[in-house]
């Protein structure tokens, strides 16, 4: 299902909403890789 909206928000097709979703989604996950990233790197240098 992710899969079909990122396509259709790709090629643009996708309504507003879903692509503010999937920005949001992505959002998101960048948060969580990024704090992970920042976890290790302080545990890594301590």
């Amino acid at each position: 299902m992710d899969r079909v909206l990122a396509r259709l928000a790709q090629k643009g097709k996708a309504p507003g909403q879903v692509q503010r979703r999937l920005g949001q989604i992505g959002g998101l996950v960048g948060d969580v890789t990024g704090r992970m990233h920042g976890v290790a790197g302080a545990s890594s240098t301590r």
